[in-house]
């Protein structure tokens, strides 16, 4: 992995994260964090499959979109809770607002920002475990950033607020649907913000900023049989947001940042006239090499 010193937001646009000059933050900064890490490419192992995981470009959003406030308005505005087991009403004085809330005026820094390729197995309980062997292939990545508060111009309290577009239908929601991250809500509340009341945002977080008054990390990605051709994408804007302290369900969404990767794996020649044998085949082969 490549590891950046600090670098100002100037810089950063123009060597990494393709800032136009307009689009030069209302942050104070934006910076190279700690440990800087940043990684835009991973290879994947194969063999059947050659590809790869890239980032998406980082770049700075000075306000939420439409389709942003959409996205949070249709999940927590409305009378319907939508949670792993049922869709449940939500009653009017539980229901949320949003609105743009300004600028914010401290640092955010990115501390990691890497695209991982791996391959994994599921165990019983359908949980992954690691194997560079294993038939499965992962695609995603890996972000943790920071905020230092400046403690003359932002809100006393802030927290993460986070919408994702998925190339792929989540819970039944058809692809390239804005939906507020995560979904389903995990049922351990009903808030739009990304952690729920029972995370510590330092369980995942990998960053090592010490001045950090907030943290985020994220690590999302799909897997498939490496046996087969696989295409993903998924787009993530992550905003800061505060409360109104009149109205603590009146949500103010501040500055945030785009982020994202793209996995691709096509079949090499070899492996797919194999694949058109047959799996049989494949795994007669296998317990054969065993043998030999």
């Amino acid at each position: 992995m490549k590891r950046f010193k600090i670098l100002q937001v100037s810089l950063v646009a123009a060597l990494v994260f393709g800032f136009s000059a307009s689009q030069v933050s209302a942050f104070s900064s934006i910076v190279w964090g700690f440990p800087g890490l940043y990684d835009p490419y991973d290879p994947c192992p194969g063999p059947h499959t050659p590809g790869g995981t890239s980032l998406r470009d980082l770049y700075y959003l000075p306000a939420p979109s439409t389709a942003y406030i959409g996205a949070l308005e249709w999940q927590f505005s409305g009378e319907n809770r939508y949670t792993p087991t049922a869709t449940h009403y939500r009653p009017p004085e539980e229901r949320w607002s949003f609105d743009w809330g300004g600028p914010l005026f401290g640092t955010l820094c990115i501390d990691e920002y890497t695209a991982y390729d791996d391959h994994h197995n599921f165990s019983a309980d359908d949980e992954i475990i690691w194997d560079p062997d294993g038939e499965w292939c992962r695609h995603g990545a890996h972000l943790s950033t920071s905020y230092v508060r400046d403690p003359l111009r932002d809100p006393l309290e802030l927290d993460w607020v986070q919408v994702f577009v998925a190339s792929y239908d989540k819970h039944g929601v058809p692809a390239g649907t804005p939906l507020a991250d995560p979904f389903y809500n995990d049922g351990t509340d009903d808030g739009p913000f990304y952690f729920s009341n029972l995370d510590n945002p330092a369980d995942f977080y990998r960053g090592g900023n010490l001045f950090a008054d907030w943290v985020f990390g994220d690590t999302p990605g799909a897997s498939h049989l490496e046996s087969t051709a696989y295409h993903v994408s998924l787009d993530l804007q992550l905003f800061l947001a505060s409360r109104n302290p009149l109205d603590p369900r009146h949500v103010f969404i501040h500055d945030g940042i785009g982020w994202g990767y793209e996995g691709v794996c096509v079949p090499a020649p070899a492996s797919l006239t194999i694949a058109l044998v047959g799996l049989g085949l494949v795994r007669a082969l296998r317990r054969r090499k065993a043998l030999l």
